[in-house]
């Protein structure tokens, strides 16, 4: 935050609550991994299933700095908001 010009409370006062941050968290997380499958040219799921091919990519599994935030998210599931369980949900369907 030092690098951007920020204090902390100068970071926290753009949310209401915590709740509030980590809704735009993981909603900002959703949008950036249907961005960046929009961009792939790859199997639909239903074709890599039929190929025999893994579902996730294992870069994107295992990468915490580049990988898929779905995948990193989807144990957090249970301690989200509902907010933020809406926001994982509907990209995940997407």
């Amino acid at each position: 935050m030092s690098a951007l010009g920020l204090t902390h409370g100068g970071f926290y006062a753009h949310f209401a609550s915590r709740e509030d941050l980590l809704n735009h968290v993981v909603g900002e997380m959703c949008s950036s991994a249907l961005s960046g499958f929009e961009t792939l040219q790859i199997e639909s799921p239903a074709q890599r299933v039929s190929n025999g091919n893994d579902l996730i990519f294992p870069k994107a599994r295992d990468s915490k700095e580049s990988g898929c935030p779905l995948a990193s998210l989807s144990r957090a599931i249970p301690k989200l908001t509902d907010t933020a369980k809406r926001s994982y949900a509907d990209a995940y369907q997407r």
